[in-house]
């Protein structure tokens, strides 16, 4: 919209003209002012939801964390750390067991002679695990080639390396085999006659758990002994190792601690959009709808051994806000480790409900709030983009029209100081003759 002086006239009379389109243009954008006051005000509101996303993500990875921390709080100790080493992981819980290590098993291995390297087409070898074949072409007829060609097609099986078991001046290359597993399976590479110049059978590793009396085989190192308790067995003993599993509640009660500080810097932003003249989503019911979500999180309850977050340390205050208290879960883990786990796998299961009610990209309120709030705005913009665009031609129409006045009087002005200064040397020429 232009700026006064709209234009510039020539008659005694512009001045007034100017106001008169001055003041038409004023009074056909008052409308615009509201439009553009309404998209400032979306604007905030949109800002503000911004905000609000941020800070339901900043709860979502806190619940996030208690899930974790319920997979990686335990900790393990091992009486003897040489035979076995031990890690936890979901579905772990405290316990005790003893392991035998009987046997750490051994792996098939397999060298052959000095590696010939015929030229020609590639030839076609034969690899055996045990009394299975398996053919293998490799791009030419070189050790390094036919080792590729085992490890690309057969390397779940075994693991084929190029070794050289003579001095750097005159190589002895050769093809080294290792099984994958833990096999009595012997190994070998043929082409019509055995290449192996060196095998030797592996054997499956054995443990017992708990003086059971039941010898278990394993062709892995890496056994579990029950859920989220995994063993790797190092080396064969004569004795039983002691496995110490314990939850350390440090990493859960920090978890605890970052959902306590979300939850409260989210109800701390709710509470601002509350009464007259406060956020700029005041009145607006996302507010209540975000509210009424965060409370059922803090009010959540459970028929199990442990009924709400309370148990746990975490307790709603009058003001709307959570406190911690760590004491507390050291308490209830310490009589009940699995009613803990128990009850936080159905919390963060619960909550992770009512957060993809306010976060899911497609259904969640946030993401749909902002989504309206952004059409809203596009429509205002474009509302204001007409709205300008017809102030302006008004007050180009009366510009034109004012001018063609102007001109007009301005004309007219001339005529009638001419006619003026006519009959005034006409009166003052009949004074001369009398």
């Amino acid at each position: 919209m232009s700026a006064a002086p709209i234009f510039t006239g020539s008659s005694s009379y512009s001045k007034d003209l100017q106001n008169v389109v001055a003041r038409a243009v004023s009074i056909a954008s008052l409308p615009l002012n509201q439009l553009n006051d309404d998209k400032t005000t979306l604007s905030k509101q949109t800002d503000e939801m911004t905000t609000i996303g941020q800070k339901v993500a900043a709860v979502r990875d806190a619940i996030d964390g208690i899930g974790q921390a319920l997979d990686s709080s335990f900790d393990t100790n091992i009486s003897d750390p040489t035979v076995l080493s031990a890690t936890t992981g979901p579905g772990a819980i405290e316990g005790n067991y003893s392991v035998l290590v009987g046997d750490a098993g051994a792996y098939s291995t397999m060298m052959t002679q000095a590696w010939s390297n015929p030229g020609g087409a590639p030839k076609t070898y034969k690899l055996w695990v045990g009394t299975t074949s398996y053919d293998i072409t490799g791009a030419d007829n070189s050790a390094a080639s036919v080792a590729s060609a085992i490890n690309k097609s057969y390397g779940d099986k075994v693991h084929a390396t190029v070794v050289n078991v003579g001095p750097a001046d005159t190589p002895d290359y050769r093809i080294s085999l290792q099984s994958v597993a833990l096999t009595g399976d012997t190994l070998d590479l043929t082409d019509g006659v055995s290449l192996a110049a060196r095998q030797a059978a592996g054997r499956p590793a054995q443990y017992e758990v708990n003086h059971s009396g039941r010898t278990v085989a394993s062709s892995t190192r890496t056994v579990s002994i029950a859920d989220g308790v995994t063993l790797t067995l190092l080396k064969s003993s004569a004795t039983a190792a002691d496995v110490t599993v314990t939850r350390s509640t440090s990493a859960l009660n920090d978890a605890l601690g970052k959902l306590v500080d979300s939850y409260n810097a989210i109800g701390k932003e709710l509470d601002a959009q509350r009464g007259a003249g406060t956020g700029p989503l005041q009145g607006n019911p996302v507010v209540s709808a975000l509210t009424s979500a965060m409370t059922s999180l803090a009010t959540y309850s459970s028929t199990g051994a442990f009924s709400g977050l309370r148990d746990m340390g975490i307790e709603l205050q009058k003001d709307g806000t959570l406190t911690h208290n760590q004491f507390q879960l050291i308490g209830a883990d310490l009589t009940n480790s699995a009613g803990v786990t128990s009850f936080f796998e159905s919390f963060v299961s619960a909550a992770g409900t009512v957060l993809d009610s306010l976060d899911n990209p497609t259904t969640g309120l946030v993401p749909q709030t902002q989504s309206d709030l952004q059409a809203q705005t596009d429509e205002v913009t474009h509302t204001i983009a007409d709205k300008q665009a017809q102030i302006d031609d008004l007050q180009q129409r009366l510009i034109e029209q004012m001018s063609a006045a102007d001109a007009l009087l301005a004309s007219m002005e001339q005529q009638y100081s001419y006619m003026s200064s006519m009959f005034s040397a006409m009166q003052t020429a009949a004074q001369q003759y009398k």
